[in-house]
């Protein structure tokens, strides 16, 4: 693990200001836009189910502000650099293999 790179704390407590606002600023808002205009929401979006675009958005809003804050405070080489740490492999492809069919035939 030693070998990794160190990336540099980007943004600080702005950067982590900027993920919290955003964050709760969509997926609240949109949490009460449903509640405030129910059926034009429901009319114009869909009922509030998994496959309703507003709920996908909220779901994955922690995800897709990270991805942007990262992006605003590290640029391009930054993200480029945190997506390589997410997608880098640290144990063997069979204990992928066990966590992913393993819980699925569970």
């Amino acid at each position: 693990m030693d070998d990794m790179p160190k990336l540099a704390p980007v943004g600080g407590a702005r950067g982590l200001t900027l993920f919290y606002l955003l964050t709760f600023g969509i997926a609240w808002g949109v949490g009460l836009a449903f509640a405030l205009f129910g059926p034009w929401m429901v009319s114009h979006f869909g009922p509030v189910s998994l496959g309703n675009p507003l709920v996908f958005l909220t779901v994955w809003t922690p995800t897709l502000v990270a991805l942007f804050a990262t992006a605003c405070y590290g640029g391009v080489s930054g993200l480029w650099a945190f997506l390589a740490r997410c997608f880098r492999w640290r144990i063997g492809l069979h204990w992928y293999l066990v966590s992913t069919v393993g819980l699925a035939a569970v």
